[in-house]
C-alpha cells in the first residue's frame, strides 16, 4: 500500500472551507522551515495550516471593517446609524460565540494531549537525568561566580577608586541623597525659597471646579457592552 505524502496527509485533516489551491500559493511565501502541519492531530495551532487560517480571518474581518466604513461614509456627518450599530452588535455576539467555541475546542483537544505530555515529560527527565543535574549545577556555579567577580570588581573600586578594569569590567557609579523632607524644606524657605513647591489637592480641588472661568471641563465617553453573550441552544 502506497503511503501518502505529507501534503495529502495534511490535506486529509485540514478544515472544511479551506482552499486548497489558495493555501498552496499563500504557502510559497512562508520563510524557509516554517513549521509543517503535522497531518491527522493537528491542531493548527503554529503550524502552515494555522497560518493561512489565520491570515484569511485577518482578511475577512479586515474587509468587513472595510465596508463598515464605507457604509458610514454614506450616513450623514460620517455617523453611523442604529441600523449599523445593530449590524455591528450581531457580528459581535456571532464572533463571540466564536471565539468560545474555538477556546472550548482548543481545551478539549489539549487536555486529550495532556497524558502523553506528562508522560514524555516524566520520559525525557528520566532519560536525561544526569543532563539536567549537569545543567542545574552549571547554572548555580554560573550564579554564584557572577556574583563573586561583581562583589570582586566593586571591592577593587572602593580599594583603587579605579573605575574600569578592561575593556569588559567596570563600575558604574549612581548617586542619591538621604534626607527628611521637612530638613529640607527649612533649609530651602532661609536660602532658596523658589525650590518649594505649591502642591493643590486635585481631588478636593476638583469638587468646586464646574464653572470655575479658568477651568475647561472635558468628558470622556466609554462604551459599554454589557450581557452580549450567544444564546445557548
Amino acid at each position: 500500500m502506497n503511503e501518502l505524502t505529507r501534503e495529502e496527509r495534511a490535506a486529509q485533516n485540514r478544515p472544511s472551507g479551506i482552499d486548497w489551491d489558495a493555501f498552496k500559493e499563500f504557502k510559497a511565501t512562508l520563510p524557509a522551515g516554517f513549521q509543517l502541519c503535522h497531518g491527522a492531530g493537528c491542531g493548527h495551532d503554529d503550524c502552515e495550516v494555522g497560518e493561512y487560517l489565520r491570515m484569511k480571518h485577518k482578511e475577512e474581518r479586515e474587509a468587513r471593517l472595510e465596508g463598515y466604513g464605507r457604509e458610514f461614509d454614506r450616513a450623514v456627518g460620517n455617523v453611523p446609524t442604529k441600523d449599523d450599530i445593530a449590524k455591528l452588535k450581531s457580528d459581535y455576539i456571532d464572533l463571540r460565540a466564536a471565539v468560545d467555541a474555538a477556546n472550548q475546542d482548543y481545551s478539549e483537544r489539549r487536555e486529550s494531549y495532556q497524558e502523553r505530555i506528562d508522560a514524555i515529560e516524566r520520559e525525557f527527565t528520566e532519560a536525561n537525568a544526569e543532563l539536567i543535574e549537569t545543567r542545574t549545577l552549571a547554572n548555580a556555579d554560573f550564579a554564584e561566580t557572577e556574583s563573586k567577580l561583581r562583589s570582586a570588581v566593586i571591592a577593587h573600586y572602593e580599594s583603587t577608586g579605579e573605575k574600569t578594569i578592561d575593556e569588559n569590567l567596570s563600575v558604574r557609579v549612581n548617586t542619591s541623597f538621604e534626607y527628611k523632607e521637612r530638613d529640607a524644606i527649612a533649609w530651602a524657605e532661609d536660602n532658596a525659597p523658589v525650590m518649594i513647591a505649591k502642591v493643590i489637592d486635585k481631588k478636593a480641588f476638583e469638587k468646586f471646579a464646574d464653572g470655575l472661568d479658568f477651568v475647561t471641563k472635558k468628558e470622556k465617553v466609554t462604551a459599554v457592552l454589557k450581557g452580549l453573550k450567544p444564546e445557548v441552544a
